[in-house]
């Protein structure tokens, strides 16, 4: 018997949340640097807003009716990893919220980073505590946890002490660089390909450069506190060089996903297709901060319009598998 369709209703749905926050907070940056229109960003972060809500209520129904299969999908070393898309998915709205509500954010970034990191200990340590977990289980969405630890210094650089904002930045970026081999060689030499349904996630390899990227603009643009303006000062400094190296490691893994040949796009469209849209809208906002007022500024632009095209996309495809069946497409 096939379970109720709320039952079914996974919390990666909540990685459209992160895509819309996302872009919206890329089109802030460039209302902000390069004179776009704000009242997108507005739009944006309005939609993500409504849906952030709209999905919140589907997954406290769902826990209230449908325990068991939360519990489920919780505990599952394959499934478990995107219940992180809700405590990414509300940092991305914070930060994208922040240059309108303030101080005001604070009331969803403090219990989303906690909760967060909560998720991410629970994820690691499942990830040690089963013998079931292999290679074949591994897929790039096990970066979702690293890049909200990212994430959280967006809005957190703003809100927290320093030493809380760089912690958390630097903690996600260690992890990143530790997970990157591993996921690597998961992609291109394990037995098994990734199953058709996980192809879209190979796109969360451009996310973790690109919010490194943005945390790093948050870190140095945030007053910091007295103990860290040292560190922040030179931080400023090498701004530059970290500009060019994580643009370019951005840039690589998106022309590498992309590739006419890649197995992505072999890939039924179903929910995970949203797992593309976080990752294409963090790196325009990387390129956006990393060249606004230099001699490139119009990459900025062009990345841009690329991510809010390819999210209009997913939008308009979504709507019509939605339509045909919606059983298939969750």
């Amino acid at each position: 018997m096939t379970p109720p369709r709320l039952a079914r209703t996974p919390f990666a749905s909540f990685a459209a949340v992160m895509g819309l926050a996302g872009l919206a907070g890329a089109w802030g940056h460039a209302a902000r640097l390069l004179a776009m229109p704000q009242e997108i960003a507005t739009i944006l972060l309005i939609v993500a807003a409504t849906l952030w809500l709209a999905l919140l209520v589907v997954q406290i129904a769902r826990l209230i009716r449908h325990r068991a299969a939360v519990r489920t999908e919780v505990t599952s070393p394959f499934a478990g990893v995107f219940v992180s898309t809700f405590t990414v998915g509300s940092l991305a709205l914070a930060a994208a919220a922040h240059p309108y509500l303030g101080s005001a954010t604070a009331y969803l970034w403090w219990p989303a980073t906690v909760l967060h990191l909560i998720v991410s200990v629970h994820v690691f340590g499942m990830w040690l505590a089963r013998s079931d977990v292999d290679l074949t289980t591994l897929s790039p969405a096990w970066f979702i946890p690293v890049v909200g630890t990212m994430v959280s210094s967006f809005a957190g650089a703003w809100l927290a002490p320093t030493a809380i904002a760089v912690g958390l930045w630097a903690l996600g970026f260690l992890l990143w660089f530790s997970m990157q081999a591993i996921v690597l060689r998961r992609i291109f030499v394990a037995d098994r390909p990734l199953p058709p349904r996980l192809r879209p996630t190979l796109a969360i390899l451009v996310a973790p450069p690109a919010v490194a990227l943005i945390g790093w603009h948050a870190l140095i643009a945030a007053p910091p506190s007295p103990a860290f303006t040292g560190a922040i000062t030179v931080m400023m400094s090498l701004t530059p060089v970290v500009d060019a190296a994580l643009v370019a490691t951005g840039l690589f893994f998106a022309v590498l996903v992309l590739l006419p040949r890649t197995a992505l796009y072999g890939a039924p469209f179903t929910l995970t297709w949203w797992a593309t849209s976080f990752p294409f809208a963090a790196l325009a906002s990387a390129i956006v901060l990393a060249t606004a007022g230099g001699a490139y500024w119009w990459l900025g632009s062009l990345a841009l319009g690329g991510a809010t095209g390819w999210i209009l996309l997913l939008v308009v495809r979504s709507m019509v598998a939605v339509r045909r069946d919606i059983d298939a497409f969750l």
